[in-house]
């Protein structure tokens, strides 16, 4: 404390602190005033209140405190941290990162500032000065995984994903062999998950899949591991083993809208543009066909769906012309557009909301329309003329 105070006094501000952070306002108040009362110009002590009775919606009388404190008290770094705090309550961050920087200017070493000082940082998105403060945190606490960490996260927000690499790694580097403990597994294996997906991002495909499977009986979340090797396997064009792997993912949740997706990439059924040939198009129909009959409980798979490149607003999807079940439509927006081609006559939904989209056959057009029509009353012209083409 910059004033220092009896013994006495001194666990009665400790009281206060602790109070303001179990959330007990007014034992803390009461605290204060004891202190207040016998030595009203203690700076720490104003600006504890006040930052207490800002907590109570006291607003006002909580900056005329703080400014009190600070006044009495200009060379304490806890009045400039309170005045900080005072501002980021009020969302005033660059006042808070200047109130931070002179509390740090008192005490340079300040974990609690520090720490609330990057956060402040990165709010801000300054990022040269996040990667410099987490630096200093790592310097003081090198023994706590979570200053490696969010060091290493600092310099990737900051571009420098190569660099968090080899933060992690040098961290890893400071464990034993056995670590971690039973504890703190799950912990452990999601910062082995974000080296790779860094790995990953960094175009080190190879040595990504690598790491990931030396470190795999370290890693506790296995679903996260296949999802992982597999977005590996086809960047590296290993397409045979990660059609395995999302036909495996399918089995364990065949819901999953992007392990079809994958599964197309994988089978060379895919377009980015979304331009689909007949040839395409039927090999699609064979697919889903079969992973219908696999899954036959999935709602996913019967809806699934491909882009075409027609307009700006239509979406094809591939639908088994034997499923003659109500598509569930409440509350989405759809657009609607009618297509022609050789042997097709389809009606098309897209739902903006859902990824799950149709494409009606025209056996099925007319009962399709007659419901859409009922409960879409804003596109009943659009349905009326589409409905009329098709005849």
């Amino acid at each position: 404390m910059g004033a220092s105070l009896p013994p006495k006094e001194a666990n009665l501000f400790k009281l206060i602190v602790k109070s303001y952070e179990t959330k007990q306002y007014k034992k803390g108040l009461k605290a204060a005033d004891a202190i207040l009362k016998k030595f009203p110009d203690h700076g720490e002590t104003l600006s504890m209140k006040g930052l207490t009775l800002n907590c109570m919606d006291r607003k006002s009388e909580a900056y005329e405190l703080v400014r009190r404190g600070l006044k009495n008290d200009l060379k304490s770094h806890v009045c400039w941290h309170v005045y900080g705090l005072l501002y980021r309550s009020d969302r005033e961050y660059r006042e808070a990162i200047k109130c931070y920087r002179n509390a740090l200017k008192i005490d340079p070493d300040n974990i609690e500032i520090l720490r609330d000082l990057s956060l402040l940082q990165a709010q801000m998105r300054d990022l040269t000065g996040f990667v410099e403060t987490r630096q200093q945190l790592l310097t003081l606490k090198p023994n706590h995984r979570m200053n490696w960490i969010g060091f290493a996260v600092a310099h990737h927000l900051n571009s420098n994903g190569s660099k968090a690499i080899e933060i992690l790694e040098a961290y890893e580097g400071t464990l034993e062999d056995d670590y971690p403990p039973e504890n703190e597994r799950c912990e452990h294996g999601e910062m082995l998950l974000y080296k790779v997906s860094l790995m990953e991002e960094c175009g080190f495909l190879e040595r990504a899949l690598e790491e990931l499977h030396k470190k795999e009986s370290k890693i506790v979340d296995k679903l996260a591991f296949k999802e992982q090797e597999v977005s590996l396997l086809v960047k590296l064009g290993r397409l045979g083993e990660g059609e395995e792997i999302y036909r495996a993912l399918l089995s364990m949740n065949p819901d999953n809208y992007r392990y079809y997706e994958g599964l197309q990439k994988c089978l060379g059924l895919y377009s980015e543009n979304g331009q689909y040939s007949a040839n395409d198009i039927d090999k699609l129909d064979a697919l889903y066909k079969s992973l219908r009959e696999q899954y036959t409980w999935s709602s996913a798979v019967k809806v699934r769906f491909w882009y075409s490149n027609l307009d700006p607003y239509s979406v094809c999807f591939v639908f088994d012309k034997n499923y003659s079940s109500t598509p569930p439509l409440s509350g989405w927006c759809v657009r609607l557009q009618y297509i022609k081609s050789n042997d097709l006559h389809h009606l098309i939904f897209w739902s903006v909301s859902s990824p799950s989209s149709l494409i009606i056959s025209q056996q099925f057009g007319k009962h399709f329309v007659n419901w859409l029509y009922k409960r879409m009353s804003l596109l009943s012209r659009i349905l009326n003329v589409l409905y009329h083409d098709c005849q």
